[in-house]
């Protein structure tokens, strides 16, 4: 009889270190129900054959397989499970090394770091994620020695405020408290740039505060306290310069006003009744000779000549004083705008026609164009103190040729243009024409003198009007202004629909 079996499943030895040709087979048969003695309980000896039972036509069949050569004296796979162990020691050892260099570079990174906050003479500050703090140097110590018990890890953000008010007494009105805490928190929830804060009298600290990209928040504290009190030292020196030019302008306009007057009084010197007397008494004496009659007449025109001077330096000095008054009112926010729907050609048109005599003078030609009626949201008084100062600089710095005013309407806005034929500015000047009681260096500045104060008004009572003012100027071409104004609000959107 044959018997073709597969050991590996018989034996179930795909798990056994030996392969199947190391084994002896047996294969024996009994009858069913007879167990012969040497079949007994499976021993524990490695070393024992391994025998399997089953049913088999009608009888017990009996399976074993023992080693031929008995145990081997060590594993087949001894030199596999050596290298692995090798390999896997070197790689646990180069791990081990690797974590212990990242471990003390962090240690370095961490030490440094600590240095380093430690070191700079501001206050440093951070918090986690959490708003709990984490680290602070000394210098933040010092800066707030009243909850410098209180600076511990762990603290949140709001428990530090609430010590540090108590403690500080600080806002001074008990019921203020609650409101200044919750604005401080919102501020530092969301950082949006320094601040200034006053941490004790006369002590103010600049706060520089910032999130990190894993959410920690931290603070730079700054000492502030010279450049705070210059700042404020500069700023009363800045009002008390503004007022006492306020206070002077103020004074000097009425008698400037009262000399400008009398001397335009005094240029019709013919036409004064006391003239009038003097002349009938002259005609009436048959004593006036004509040389009488001739030196009434030119002391009349001396006095006329001389009045015309008085009236024209006296008008001057006045839009000085005016501009110095105009400025503080800028310097201190109190110009105030009358704005109202205008006819903004018919101001132009004026204006133009209101300086053409003083560019003639000068043998200057002055000419007025637009494209239309326009309207426009503004003041006309200051519309027209712009104009008059744009117009008044190109008549000032310009020796020959022409000025032309030019107004532009379109659907946005509406452009006032001023050209002039002038000596022109270079380009790193430009940014210098606005810039208050400046002027260009030059001969013509000297010779026309002026306070640098038109033209930085201009730019800011345009500014004040929603519109601009800018320049466009070459060296020996000539200069042009141009002022833009917005249209109203309904008139654009009429003319955009049309």
């Amino acid at each position: 009889m044959s018997i073709v079996f597969q050991p590996d499943r018989l034996f179930e030895l795909h798990q056994n270190p030996h392969q199947a040709a190391d084994y002896i087979y047996s294969l024996r048969a009994f009858p069913t129900g007879v167990m012969p003695d040497e079949i007994a309980p499976a021993t524990i000896d490695p070393a024992a054959p391994v025998r399997t039972r089953f049913e088999l036509l009608g009888k017990t069949w009996e399976a074993t397989a023992s080693l031929a050569n008995g145990l081997p004296p060590y594993a087949p796979q001894s030199p596999y499970l050596v290298a692995f162990a090798l390999i896997a020691t070197i790689a646990l050892m180069a791990g081990l090394w690797a974590f212990r260099r990242v471990t003390l570079k962090k240690q370095e990174a961490h030490a440094l770091l600590a240095e380093g906050i430690g070191s700079i003479q501001e206050g440093f500050i951070a918090f986690n994620e959490k708003e709990r703090l984490v680290t602070v140097n000394s210098k933040f110590l010092e800066y707030h020695p009243e909850i410098a018990d209180l600076l511990i890890p762990g603290k949140t953000i709001e428990e530090l405020l609430r010590h540090w008010v108590a403690r500080h007494q600080h806002p001074e009105k008990v019921e203020e408290r609650e409101a200044w805490i919750a604005k401080r928190l919102a501020r530092f929830r969301n950082p949006t740039g320094a601040f200034i804060l006053e941490v004790s009298d006369n002590f103010w600290l600049k706060v520089t505060e910032s999130r990190t990209p894993h959410g920690y928040t931290v603070g730079i504290w700054t000492d502030v306290t010279v450049e705070k009190r210059a700042l404020d030292a500069a700023k009363a020196a800045d009002r008390e310069k503004t007022e006492f030019l306020n206070n002077v302008s103020h004074e000097l306009r009425t008698p400037l006003t009262v000399i400008s007057g009398r001397a335009t009084f005094l240029q019709h010197a013919e036409k004064l009744p006391q003239a009038r007397r003097l002349q009938t008494a002259l005609n009436n004496s048959a004593n006036a000779t004509p040389d009488i009659r001739h030196s009434v007449d030119e002391f009349q025109n001396f006095v006329s000549d001389q009045a015309g001077g008085i009236a024209g330096s006296s008008k001057h000095m006045l839009r000085l004083v005016e501009d110095l008054l105009d400025w503080t009112k800028v310097a201190r926010g109190k110009m105030e705008l009358d704005l109202q729907e205008i006819e903004t050609s018919e101001i132009a048109r004026s204006v133009a026609d209101d300086l053409r005599p003083d560019a003639e003078t000068k043998g200057l030609t002055l000419t007025y164009e637009d494209n239309g009626t326009a309207s426009a949201n503004a003041d006309p008084v200051r519309l027209r103190q712009i104009l008059y100062n744009l117009i008044s600089n190109a008549i000032k710095f310009t020796r020959s040729g022409n000025i032309h005013l030019k107004m532009h309407q379109d659907a946005e806005e509406i452009t006032f243009a001023v050209t002039d034929t002038g000596c022109g500015i270079s380009e790193e000047n430009l940014e210098r024409v606005f810039l208050r009681f400046q002027q260009v260096d030059g001969s013509m500045s000297r010779e026309n003198g002026g306070l640098g104060l038109g033209l930085a008004i201009a730019e800011q009572l345009a500014t004040l009007h929603g519109g601009s003012l800018s320049l466009e100027s070459k060296i020996d071409v000539g200069s042009t202004f141009r002022l833009t104004l917005p249209r109203p609000v309904a008139d654009s959107e009429m003319r955009r629909s049309a």
